[in-house]
């Protein structure tokens, strides 16, 4: 029996408060059945892990490079059940993986980490922020990398515009579609 688990593959299991992204063929955990998230193909849910690539496309090496933390848009947060997290003694969690708090919100996270707890030093900003290449309707930004980071936002507006975030994974983007002869702000 599996609880409060985001379970990345396929078969018969049983159990609530789990995550299921693509439950093809499962006949015992149902979609908002018992706490239970569960998608099916074509439409399977995405936990929306920090840095994961689906089970169908993994090597034996990449699970190391794996960070199972959930991004702020993750179907999975505060979908838990709080009177689950409990150890194998029946005792409240009190932290997850990293030692953190385990319940930050209403619900505990499904998955071995909480959402939402922020380290005592804020991020540095990345330097050197300078463009590449550009053209009429895009511009290419480079920057230099910060540290551990795994990954930058780009943000960009026009005049008093609302910002645009460009999620990025690596030290360089392409950023298109821009209006010839308009000032724009990184």
């Amino acid at each position: 029996m599996l609880r409060q688990t985001i379970y990345c593959d396929r078969g018969t299991i049983t159990g609530n408060n789990n995550f299921i992204g693509d439950g093809e063929g499962q006949t015992s955990l149902l979609h908002d059945d018992d706490g239970n998230i569960v998608g099916i193909v074509p439409n399977p849910i995405d936990p929306k892990f920090v840095n994961f690539t689906p089970y169908s496309d993994w090597t034996s090496e990449q699970w190391r490079d794996w960070d199972l933390r959930l991004l702020a848009d993750s179907p999975a947060i505060n979908k838990g059940n709080n009177a689950l997290a409990v150890d194998a003694q029946g005792s409240l969690l009190t932290t997850d993986l990293d030692g953190n708090s385990r319940i930050i919100g209403d619900n505990i996270d499904m998955g071995a980490y909480e959402f939402g707890n922020v380290t005592s030093t804020p991020p540095v900003t990345p330097g050197n922020l300078h463009d590449t290449a550009k053209t009429t309707d895009s511009v290419t930004l480079s920057w230099d990398g910060v540290g551990n980071a795994t990954g930058y936002e780009i943000q960009y507006r026009t005049g008093s515009e609302t910002w645009v975030n460009v999620p990025v994974m690596g030290t360089s983007t392409t950023i298109d579609s821009l209006t010839a002869n308009t000032t724009y702000e990184f």
